[in-house]
């Protein structure tokens, strides 16, 4: 679950789609203008295109993607409050998509990372039941015997 795998991941799921929002060209292209810099490792520019991108656009096609990514680019950079913020948006707001699995991922590996064991374990542990058999399920499982003294 390193940035560079989600990336690749996304470049192959561009599809994901807010059922309310209308395509539109502007959107697409702002989105894909910010994903194209995060792509290049030009991290400081992604953030402020996902930003303006969700200001221009906030119920957009890729509203949910551009979530995730400022919380990947937040986690990135050890800002683990706005990196959290980031996650739990797309857990509340898009309670369908196919990034949410990921996003709890992400927060429970947060967690473990401010060494909030407790707190890891039990949305580790929740991760593998919500999901079981998915790439999120599998990653929880790893860091659930990491963190319990499992493997290192």
């Amino acid at each position: 679950a390193t940035l560079a795998a989600d990336i690749k991941k996304d470049k192959n799921d561009t599809s994901e789609n807010d059922q309310t929002a209308t395509p539109s060209l502007g959107d697409a292209d702002a989105y894909n203008k910010a994903f194209r810099l995060l792509s290049r490792k030009h991290f400081n520019q992604a953030q402020s295109a996902f930003k303006n991108y969700l200001q221009d656009y906030p119920k957009g096609q890729f509203a949910v993607n551009a979530h995730f990514w400022l919380g990947e680019i937040a986690l990135m950079n050890q800002h683990y409050d706005d990196a959290i913020s980031q996650f739990k948006t797309v857990v509340t707001q898009y309670p369908t998509s196919n990034k949410v699995s990921d996003a709890k991922l992400k927060i429970a590996m947060i967690h473990a990372a401010k060494g909030e064991t407790d707190k890891a374990k039990k949305e580790f542990t929740q991760i593998r039941k919500d999901y079981p058999g998915s790439t999120a399920a599998q990653l929880a499982s790893i860091r659930l015997q990491q963190i319990s003294g499992g493997v290192s």
